[in-house]
């Protein structure tokens, strides 16, 4: 899906494309992003999708990238982007976050024309909410179970305790 824009070397093209795609997660799902600026699970997810582009991109999420995730983060959640990106950094290594940023990340490096788009903030958001058939804690296993498939099961544990630890 983001290699279309990729192969067109339209970062800006890019950028925009995720950023309206997360935002969509929260408005399909009938919730407020400005609601979940301190939730971890939700912040952990959209910056792992905004770094899986900035990764597209050819850029590393280094400092330099900060005003780059700033415009990520004050589109998806309006005026309390600035709010939202401060917590963002606060939890970083917080587990949930984490799982989430990896899960992002790999939804978004997955994406491909043609195939569904990755809707596992959706799905999050949505089970929180009764919506669907499935516990949060199913929802979370299931997206969890999908990344490890993307990167496998130890990739996925040493970026998570990477991540968490140190």
């Amino acid at each position: 899906m983001f290699g279309f824009f990729k192969k067109r070397k339209a970062p800006s093209a890019m950028q925009s494309s995720a950023e309206a795609f997360v935002k969509s997660q929260f408005l399909i799902s009938d919730e407020q992003p400005k609601d979940h600026v301190a939730d971890p699970w939700a912040l952990g997810y959209v910056f792992g999708a905004l770094t899986a582009v900035l990764q597209l991109m050819g850029r590393e999420p280094g400092p330099e990238a900060l005003p780059f995730l700033l415009e990520g983060f004050q589109t998806v959640f309006e005026g309390a982007g600035e709010n939202a990106l401060d917590v963002a950094f606060s939890r970083t290594r917080d587990p949930d976050f984490a799982e989430a940023q990896l899960i992002g990340a790999s939804e978004i490096l997955a994406a491909a024309p043609g195939k569904p788009a990755p809707f596992g903030l959706g799905a999050y958001l949505g089970s929180g909410k009764g919506m669907g058939s499935e516990s949060r804690q199913e929802v979370l296993q299931r997206l969890r179970d999908r990344a490890m498939e993307r990167m496998t099961p130890d990739a996925f544990r040493r970026a998570l305790g990477a991540m968490t630890t140190g």
